[in-house]
């Protein structure tokens, strides 16, 4: 069975709202995060996550790769989640069906609709997904995106079906910059893997020009496809975006 660690499309989250503003514009961010409450494991794990994302003239696409247990690692553990470094890797790319067809796709909140395509790598595993992307905002102004997907696993050879919601939304707090943003993920039942839920918010303040600090809550449902398995885990977070 493919490892699900659940930070997939996090600077989707992040940077997504932004897209429409530039035509073949890129973003990178390196994240360290370091959460405490893990119940699955153990009490702490940490992460290191590197996410790009960019755009082009009919789309968007984003590079997602993780490792994890780089600090908290135990050698002779019997899970992955609280042994050697496990890796994990995300490509998910997105084709805009009003600007690849010329025409506008919009209909009060909702600002365009497209395609989306996503492979996940775990240890090995592979999972495919294809599917339809929406962004919807308010008077041009892309507020939040949504996708849904069909799922597939060649490992257990199950077909089931995924949904993401994530945006970002930015304010001052005095004169300090912040962020608040993040994404929910839905997944059916795939065979013996429970049906689960995952959530990524995080709190960021732009610190430096570069640099966020912040505070993330990792929430699991059914953690990684285990059934009763249910978290609610605060992170530690330092960003350097480029």
């Amino acid at each position: 069975m493919a490892a699900r660690f659940g930070v997939p499309i996090a600077v989707l989250a992040i940077l997504a709202p932004c897209s429409g503003e530039a035509q073949g514009s890129g973003a990178g961010m390196l994240t360290y995060a370091y959460g405490a409450n893990w119940d699955a494991a153990r009490a702490q794990r940490d992460m290191l996550i590197f996410e790009y994302f960019s755009t082009w003239r009919y789309g968007d696409n984003y590079v997602y790769l993780e490792t994890q247990n780089l600090a908290t690692r135990e050698g002779d553990a019997a899970t992955a989640g609280s042994g050697p470094t496990t890796p994990y890797g995300e490509v998910h790319a997105r084709v805009s069906i009003g600007k690849l067809s010329g025409a506008a796709v919009s209909l009060g909140p909702l600002q365009d609709v497209l395609t989306a395509y996503q492979i996940d790598v775990s240890q090995g595993d592979v999972v495919l997904l294809t599917g339809a992307g929406m962004t919807w905002g308010l008077h041009g102004r892309p507020l939040l995106n949504t996708d849904f997907f069909v799922r597939y696993d060649p490992s257990l050879g199950t077909i089931t079906w995924q949904g993401v919601a994530y945006g970002e939304w930015t304010f001052r707090v005095g004169p300090a910059p912040v962020s608040y943003g993040g994404y929910a993920k839905f997944v059916g039942p795939e065979g013996a893997v429970a049906p689960f839920i995952v959530s990524d918010t995080r709190l960021l303040w732009a610190a430096f020009p570069h640099a966020r600090l912040g505070l993330a809550i990792r929430a699991w449902r059914n953690d990684s496809g285990v059934r009763g398995i249910n978290e609610v885990v605060p992170e530690a977070i330092v960003q350097w975006r480029f």
